[in-house]
This record gives C-alpha cells, structure tokens and sequence, in this order.
C-alpha cells in the first residue's frame, strides 16, 4: 500500500520557484525506488498561480485562526543577515526550522517544515536617478517587502507594495522607481527591460519560503522513508546553490550587454546603513 506524503510549497509573495523542490521529491522517489511511497509535490506553477496560491492560503489561516496568524520563521526576513553563501543559509534555514519555538508554532496547523527555497540576497534594479550612495535613497519609492521594506524605510525610501508579476509596469509608468529581488527574479519579470541602473552589493535580505508537509503523513512514514527525505531536503538544497550559481553567470553578460550601470557601496556607507 502506498502512503502519501503532500508536499507544499509555500511562497512569501511573488517567486514561484520548484526546481529545487522538485529534486527533493525526485530524489526521495528514486531513493525508495518508488514503491512504498509517493511523493506527491504540489507548487503554484499553472496559471493564475500566484493569486489561487495566496487566496487559498489566505482562506486556509481565515478558517482556522479566526484572523489571528503570526509565525515565527519571520526571523529569517530580517535585514542583512549574515548570509554569505548557500552553505549558511541551509544552516540558519535548519537551526530556525527545527527550533522548539518554530516547531511549537507550526504545530497549530499540523505542519512541519522541512527545507526553503532559500532566495539568496536581494539587490535592486531600478530606473531614473541613481542611488550612488545610500543616502540617495531617501524619497525613492521602492518595491521591497518584510524587513527590507522596513530597513528602506528606515533611510528615507518609500516601500510599496506591488506583486511581483506588476512589477514591470509599475516601474515602466514611474509609479514606482526601484525593485528589491533576487538578481535572477529581476530576469524572470523583465524588470531588467525596464532597468538603467542596479546595486551589486547592497545585499538588505531576502524572503523565505518553506516547504512544508502535514505532521500526521510525516509521522506516518517509516524510519527509512524518514531518512530518505532528509537526505532529499540535501539534494535539494544542492540544485538551488548550481542554479543560482548558473544565473548568475547567465544572467551578469546580459545585464552588462544592456548597459544596466552597477552600483557599488562603500563598506563604511553600507555599515551606517546597518
């Protein structure tokens, strides 16, 4: 009898990105040579993706919180976080995940988090005047959300709200003057199209995204199949490190080509910011 074990991934906003969470599950199936389990993945990839994905998650915490939803992984949108790698990103990643607080919290939904996407750090692409110090930033409306919206903001920039998939316009009509993404994001919603000028080592934060699978299947597997998974989540963790390592080396000649200006801070400007 095969057992089932739902897999979702859950988006903080805008990026829909399943390559590396479809290795873990693909992995996890050819490690138990896909007989006792199936894994079964589920991201917002299809049409209308981003919005059925919000709205059911925002009907899923309507029902079952009565309004009142705070969970504790935020942690890990808090701005310039040491990460410096893929490496340590994993790491912090686990050691917030497997933490009494986390594991409490996700317990009022029978869910237990087992890896992210683990966005690396966000820079900004943006149109018009340049920002070439962090000052420059002060009246900047800016896309940036979480804890990178609230550190813009603690230097004079105006944080805006905008999805990701209206990004480009709204830069494009000048509603809005730059947008916080990972570098490959940027690509994947043309904001470099509409781009003259992005930062190269502002680095302010990123979003989480976790992966996350019911308790009760969870606990319904076997030890083998337990073990199975955690060395998938590694697998995973893997791809997302080659693949945002290949867009960076696809997409840096691109941007350049497009005579996108770099901009570059000090280390003693981006330790004020800090």
């Amino acid at each position: 009898m095969k057992k089932s074990l739902p897999l979702l991934s859950v988006l903080s906003l805008g990026l829909i990105f399943g390559g590396p969470i479809d290795i873990t599950s693909k992995t996890a199936t050819a490690a138990s040579h896909g007989k006792k389990v199936e894994w079964n993945l589920s991201t917002w990839g299809k049409r209308r993706a981003f919005t059925e994905g919000i709205e059911a998650v925002s009907k899923y915490v309507s029902d079952k919180s009565e309004g009142h939803f705070t969970i504790k992984i935020t942690v890990l949108e808090l701005p310039f976080l040491p990460i410096t790698n893929g490496d340590v990103q994993k790491a912090a990643d686990l050691a917030v995940y497997s933490h009494p607080a986390t594991i409490k919290e996700m317990a009022k939904w029978n869910a237990k988090l087992m890896m992210s996407a683990a966005l690396p750090q966000y820079e900004f692409m943006g149109r018009g005047k340049e920002p070439r110090t962090i000052a420059d930033f002060k009246g900047m409306r800016v896309r940036a959300l979480g804890g990178i919206g609230k550190a813009m903001k603690m230097i004079g920039a105006v944080p805006t709200t905008v999805t990701a998939p209206e990004t480009y316009t709204a830069i494009e009509s000048g509603t809005v003057d730059a947008a916080a993404f990972a570098f490959y994001s940027h690509f994947s919603y043309k904001i470099n199209e509409v781009s003259t000028w992005r930062t190269t080592n502002l680095s302010p934060g990123s979003v989480n995204c976790p992966l996350v699978v019911n308790i009760d299947a969870y606990n319904s597997l076997s030890d083998k199949n337990k073990k199975i998974l955690t060395e998938a989540v590694n697998a995973g963790y893997a791809a997302l490190d080659k693949a945002y390592s290949a867009s960076i080396k696809k997409y840096t000649p691109v941007a350049d080509k497009q005579g996108i200006k770099k901009i570059t801070y000090s280390e003693s400007d981006l330790n004020a910011f800090r």
